[in-house]
C-alpha cells in the first residue's frame, strides 16, 4: 500500500572513514583544504584531513564486501550485494588506531591485514521530516536515505536498514526508489530544497 508523506528531500555530500580493501596508495590523493574559521573541528575531522580520498558517484557501491564504513556514530560492513550491514556503535574518537580498535573489539577479531583506513566522499539523499541536516549523527531517525547503490530506511537510533537495491544517479529516480521499494509517495514540503554540505 502506498501512502503520502510531506518531507524535506535533502542531498549532501557525505564525507566520513572507511577501511579499504586497498594495500597500496592510491595515485593522486585529492588534497582537501581546512578552514578552522568556519568549521567545527573534531578528531575524526582531522583523520580526514590526512587520508587519501576515495570519491564515490551517485549509482556506485559506497563500499565493497567485507570493506568497513563509519556512518556516525555507527559502524557497517559492506555486503556482497552492494549494500550495508549494521554491526555497532563506534565508541572511541580520535588517531587512526583507536578506530581501528574500536572496530575489531566490535568484531571480536583483528582486521584484515589488506584493510587501510581513507576517507570516503559520496552524494547522499535523504528524506526527513527536517529542513536541516542533524548534528553529530548522519541520519534522523526513522526516515529514508539513499546511500551508495541502496534505499534505506532508519529506525529509532537512526541505524539503516536496507529496503533493496535502487541504481539511482539522480534526485529523481531516488523519489521513484522511495515509492517502489518503500511504498511512500514523496510530496515535498513548501520549504523543501536541496542542500549539499560537508557532513561528518
Amino acid at each position: 500500500m502506498n501512502s503520502q508523506k510531506r518531507l524535506h528531500c535533502l542531498k549532501w555530500e557525505l564525507k566520513t572513514i572507511m577501511f579499504v580493501h586497498s594495500g597500496d596508495p592510491l595515485a593522486n590523493p585529492e588534497q582537501e583544504r581546512h578552514d578552522e574559521s568556519s568549521s567545527r573541528i573534531s578528531e575524526i575531522e582531522e583523520i580526514i584531513r590526512q587520508c587519501e580520498v576515495l570519491v564515490v558517484n551517485e549509482g556506485e557501491c559506497i563500499a565493497d564486501e567485507g570493506e568497513y564504513l563509519l556512518l556516525n556514530p555507527h559502524w557497517y560492513r559492506g555486503r556482497a550485494d552492494g549494500s550495508l550491514e549494521y554491526i555497532g556503535r563506534c565508541r572511541l574518537k580520535g588517531y587512526e588506531s583507536a578506530y581501528q580498535y574500536d572496530l575489531e573489539a566490535l568484531l571480536d577479531k583483528p582486521l584484515d591485514h589488506s584493510l587501510h583506513m581513507h576517507t570516503v566522499k559520496a552524494i547522499v539523499t535523504s528524506f526527513s521530516e527536517h529542513a536541516n541536516l542533524p548534528r553529530g549523527v548522519m541520519f534522523y531517525p526513522d526516515n529514508y536515505a539513499q546511500v551508495g547503490q541502496h534505499l534505506y530506511s532508519t529506525d529509532g537510533q537512526g541505524i539503516l536498514h536496507d529496503l533493496g537495491k535502487n541504481d539511482a544517479t539522480n534526485t529523481l529516480q531516488v523519489i521513484q526508489g522511495l515509492k517502489r521499494l518503500a511504498g511512500i509517495t514523496f510530496v515535498p514540503d513548501m520549504k523543501t530544497r536541496h542542500k549539499f554540505s560537508n557532513t561528518i
